[in-house]
């Protein structure tokens, strides 16, 4: 029986190798597209899922609250927390507290320097904890010598050429040697810390005691390690007032928040989360896959109306309602099972690009059973979707209704097939204005006033010893030709991580506490940013240092009238303030801009930025790096564009917009292959109706109009269901951007003509070579 199933489905095949063709190679591409698109979300979800205590670790966290109404939530915390949770909580095993390394690092050995960004600074049972298993070296003991330094696979062959490099030693940011403890396999992709070497506290204790003890300076992140059976929902209520009980001054709270869960759900202050992009990705590729389910299924229940006949014979020859299921669900398996196997070929030849795109590593599993459930889930969904109702209809039907000729395709039947390709173009119409909304919004994002000039602004480390001696460099680098203007801040351009709450203003309530945005800066900052002036005037002279200048969100948060001259206390140190600045945005556009003070302070100052002239701009980099160089021997030179670091901060959105922009491609492909099978069948089935039209005086015109009207009706319901779901997704997404562009009817307009145009293009070729076709040779049809 098998044999002979396969045999007429293989007949079947070559009979109508168009629409099989067609039919395959659109289920073949949804199949793949929705495989990649899951194989790309499991890859997100399973970030830190391979910590063996996972189920047990936890992060601290802060709610900051102030008398404004805002909550602040934070993942850093102080130091002198973690003494404190692992004394008096029984409930923790044990206490981690990491800090990342800011900004780039150089490590020596010999003449081999190089830039490492990825660092971190840990407790000394941060591997005890947390499972980046070592090669050499043991977690337990890796990091107990303050001088000691831990690091991965690759950069033992950088700097050694091997991983037997126990007890030799590397140079970090030209101080003393650092002993290397241990060699930890290279992190997984999939982990929320970044990092190639590990420091322990020790070291910095020593240079920075006071930071260490403080409870006001936020600065690591703390994890804690519960002990089993413990529930972390028991443990919030307990921790909460932890930070309060040692700093009388703060309004903190802490909770926990689960590891496994920090990756994809970062999004505490109005920057748009992981997890949300995952959801819409799997969203995507779910649409993907129905729209090739919804085209194979129209095209299935079609090609079996063509074979009515067939079945009334079959029926007559003695064949059962269950025989005539089973072929009809048979011939359908075969089919999406040839699909799944083109698939497989499409997934493979598309992986590196989607790799490129996505910054991934992902690749098919074949033996994964996560894979194989998905892949077989697909398949079986489609088998049932496309043949269940076939095999229902058409086994129920009288053989003698069929033979006889009486037998007509319900209305019920071209109605399911209306509804589906609405469904599928509803999708697809969806997907186009996603697409289009999320590369308005990209371009708004990276065409927004700042509120300074972000061309020509080049920004540089600065090292030891030239941070000291920064007034000589900055004269130096001033009479290079190609250089505008000199200045330099404790932080880089538009990423000011410094916040503190501590400053007393006059007129200031006794509940009311703003957190300020703050950073150290350089005379000329003003001037080399192109930074707009409310009032007042800007840092002009080194007697500025007990001066200070506020944002106009500050003022405004702080209710002052007339702020210049007036007298502020910053953690109990009196500053004048001497200007307001315009608002301008000195972090991404995922966050709004918040209250600022500005400090004219050199002891801290750590990034030089320099405003460039165009041309000659090799020379000027080159000069710019001979005067660094000179200062600061050990290190080297390295440098950025300020406006290209700013685009890199939406590489999530350039990505994602890249990655939707390919998927809704692939849904409007999918949509069409299915109107030309569709359509094809159509005018098959009409051939002697046009031919009599025709020969009672039709002309071309009315007939293709009459025939392409029939697709038009379902494309233009689409667009009439599609345009409010779109709007309303739409919507809820832009809502997690502090800055947003308008959703423009635009937009909408421009999706309604493209399906509309799109559906004509599919169709006209059918009911062109319909209309054109000889009458006389279609009256004589069948």
């Amino acid at each position: 029986m098998f044999k002979s199933l396969l045999v007429a489905g293989w007949r079947q095949f070559r009979r109508d190798r168009f629409h099989a063709i067609l039919n395959i190679s659109g289920l073949a591409i949804g199949i793949a597209g929705f495989l990649v698109a899951m194989l790309w979300v499991q890859d997100e979800l399973s970030y830190d899922e391979f910590h063996e205590k996972k189920d047990r670790l936890y992060r601290v966290m802060e709610n900051q609250f102030y008398a404004d109404g805002n909550i602040f939530t934070t993942t850093q915390t102080p130091h002198a927390l973690g003494a404190v949770l692992k004394s008096d909580f029984p409930e923790f095993e044990e206490v981690v507290q990491v800090a990342p390394r800011w900004g780039k690092s150089v490590i020596q050995n010999g003449d081999k320097v190089f830039f490492e960004e990825f660092g971190l600074f840990a407790s000394t049972t941060f591997f005890n904890v947390f499972s980046y298993p070592l090669i050499a070296g043991s977690g337990a003991s890796a990091l107990q010598e303050a001088s000691s330094i831990v690091i991965s696979e690759d950069l033992a062959r950088k700097y050694f050429n091997t991983t037997d490099v126990l007890g030799k030693s590397l140079i970090y940011n030209g101080n003393e040697p650092l002993t290397i403890t241990g060699v930890m396999k290279n992190p997984p992709r999939q982990s929320h810390f970044n990092f190639q070497f590990v420091i322990p506290f020790e070291y910095q204790r020593r240079n920075k005691p006071k930071q260490f003890d403080s409870w006001n300076s936020n600065w690591m992140r703390t994890y804690v390690l519960l002990k089993d059976g413990v529930n972390a929902k028991n443990v919030d209520p307990k921790i909460e007032g932890v930070i309060l009980a040692n700093n009388k001054d703060s309004k903190t709270e802490l909770f926990l928040h689960r590891l496994t869960d920090i990756y994809l759900h970062y999004n505490f202050n109005n920057a748009t989360g992981r997890f949300q992009y995952v959801l819409i990705f799997g969203v995507i590729g779910i649409f993907v896959l129905v729209i090739a389910c919804i085209n194979f299924t129209n095209l299935m229940t079609a090609r079996f109306l063509k074979r009515a006949r067939e079945v009334g014979l079959r029926k007559m020859s003695g064949a059962g309602r269950g025989h005539v299921a089973v072929q009809i669900l048979s011939e359908t398996a075969f089919m999406c099972l040839a699909a799944g196997v083109l698939a497989m070929l499409i997934g493979e030849i598309v992986l590196p690009s989607i790799n490129l795109i996505a910054d991934k590593q992902l690749q098919f599993h074949y033996l994964d059973s996560l894979f194989i459930s998905m892949f077989l889930g697909s398949i079986a969904f489609v088998v049932f979707l496309a043949g269940i109702y076939p095999a229902v209809f058409y086994s129920r039907i009288e053989p003698i209704t069929i033979l006889k000729g009486s037998f007509q395709f319900s209305g019920s039947g071209s109605t399911i097939r209306r509804t589906l390709v609405v469904t599928q173009f509803t999708l697809s119409v969806v997907l186009i204005v996603c697409t289009v909304m999320i590369y308005r919004q990209l371009t708004y994002m990276q065409s927004k006033d700042l509120g300074y000039d972000t061309s020509a602004l080049l920004s540089f480390d600065i090292r030891k010893p030239m941070d000291q001696k920064w007034a000589a460099a900055k004269e130096e680098l001033s009479k290079i030709s190609g250089i505008e203007s000199v200045t330099a801040s404790d932080m880089p351009v538009m990423n000011f991580g410094n916040s503190t709450g501590g400053v007393k203003w006059p007129g200031q309530k006794s509940d009311q506490e703003i957190l300020f945005t703050n950073t150290a800066i350089d005379m000329n900052y003003f001037e080399t940013l192109k930074l707009k002036m409310m009032e007042g005037r800007v840092f002009d002279a080194p007697t500025d240092s007990n001066t200070v200048i506020f944002n106009e969100t500050a003022i405004k948060a702080m209710g002052l009238i007339s702020p210049i001259g007036q007298i502020v206390k910053i953690h109990g140190s009196p500053a004048t303030i001497i200007g307001v600045v315009k608002d301008f945005h000195f972090n991404s556009l995922h966050q709004p801009i918040t209250p600022l003070f500005l400090f004219n302070d050199l002891k801290s100052i750590s990034t030089g930025i320099v405003r460039v002239q165009t041309g000659e701009l090799s020379n000027t980099i080159a000069s710019i790096q001979k005067v660094c160089e000179k200062l600061s021997p050990a290190f080297p030179f390295d440098f950025y564009f300020v406006d290209e670091r700013l685009e890199n901060s939406y590489r999530t959105e350039i990505r994602l917009s890249k990655l939707v922009s390919i998927f809704s491609g692939l849904a409007i492909f999918i949509s069409c292959l299915g109107l030309i099978g569709l359509a094809s069948f159509t005018v098959e089935q009409r051939t002697k109706e046009i031919g009599v039209r025709k020969v009672l005086g039709a002309s071309m015109f009315k007939i293709q109009v009459r025939l392409a009207s029939e697709f038009f009706k379902p494309v233009l319901i689409a667009n009439a269901i599609a345009i409010p779901l779109s709007y309303f997704i739409v919507n809820r997404w832009l809502e997690n951007f502090a800055y947003r562009t308008d959703i423009s009817p635009g937009v909408f307009v421009v999706a309604v003509c493209f399906t509309i145009l799109v559906a004509l293009a599919t169709v006209s070729y059918h009911t062109l070579r319909a209309a054109l076709a000889d009458p006389i040779k279609a009256l004589k049809y069948e």
